[in-house]
């Protein structure tokens, strides 16, 4: 983000924590979507979302650090 946008990652995060939280648009994944956004260490935000998607539909990764994320199992 920083290098395209010149918007640091933590800005990102709060902008969009900020959209969503004014109620015009609605998440897919709902309160997961929001622990990701509101997580600050460990896997980036896309990480997180996906590893929800995985979890959700009882996917299994070969990525050994995707399959660290709660819910995500490795092959």
């Amino acid at each position: 983000m920083l290098h395209h946008y010149g918007i640091s990652k933590t800005d990102a995060r709060s902008a969009l924590h900020a959209a969503l939280g004014r109620g015009l648009v609605a998440l897919l994944n709902g309160r997961t979507a929001i622990a990701a956004l509101e997580a600050a260490d460990g896997a980036g935000l896309l990480d997180r979302l996906i590893a929800d998607d995985y979890a959700r539909a009882g996917l299994e990764t070969l990525d050994r650090k995707m399959a660290r994320h709660a819910e995500t199992r490795r092959l």
